[in-house]
């Protein structure tokens, strides 16, 4: 599933209690956790109904100790596990009952790299919860990402400011939103980019 599809789920607010999160595009990776935080904990009491752990060190036990905790004047709570592809393999086994029992009151997300779908956990997770992978977009693909997120600052690039903009930064798309940034500040109240402002403010990461 892709981040689009996670936004529609967000929208809709049927956030399943199980998400998992993967994936080599880290810009995509990070929008999602922005996403799902703001829907589950906004505002003042996110800092009741919020904890994270790191995968690399996890037991199961405080997974679930945690998970169980009821949310503060709030409806939910989140618990974030990052680096979950960090995980040992006999402490994923003993979360396997807790993927059947999942507590409705908590949003378990967990966020990784790569993941061995060929394991129990992953397979049962992908019955019981939503899995979203991030794939790092191809080079065809980049001029309508660029525009979308463009678009979302609000700007337009004419054609030929894609295009030199595309062959300055590449599929990177961390570097692409930075580069986006510092675009939309040198216009100021312009929403139209030309290859001009391309050629006087973008980097050209390739070289």
């Amino acid at each position: 599933m892709s981040l689009h599809e996670l936004q529609r789920m967000v929208s809709s607010g049927d956030l399943p209690s199980l998400i998992l999160l993967h994936g080599d595009e880290p810009f995509f990776l990070e929008r999602g956790i922005r996403l799902i935080r703001e829907a589950v904990v906004p505002g003042d009491f996110s800092d009741f109904n919020f904890n994270q752990l790191d995968g690399r060190s996890l037991k199961a036990a405080e997974l679930i100790e945690q998970a169980r905790t009821f949310p503060v004047f709030a409806p939910r709570r989140l618990l974030h596990v990052r680096s979950f592809d960090q995980v040992a393999a006999e402490q994923l086994d003993r979360l396997l009952d807790y993927l059947d029992h999942p507590v409705e009151e908590t949003v378990l997300m967990m966020t990784a790299g790569k993941i061995d779908g060929r394991r129990k956990f992953f397979q049962r997770l992908r019955k019981v919860g939503k899995i979203f992978e991030f794939k790092k977009i191809y080079e065809n693909q980049l001029p309508t990402q660029v525009r979308e997120m463009a678009s979302a600052r609000g700007v337009t690039l004419t054609g030929e400011a894609l295009r030199l903009f595309c062959t300055r930064v590449g599929t990177n798309l961390v570097e692409v939103d930075g580069e986006l940034e510092k675009l939309v500040s040198y216009v100021g109240d312009r929403t139209l980019i030309e290859a001009a402002d391309i050629t006087a403010i973008v980097s050209d990461t390739r070289v």
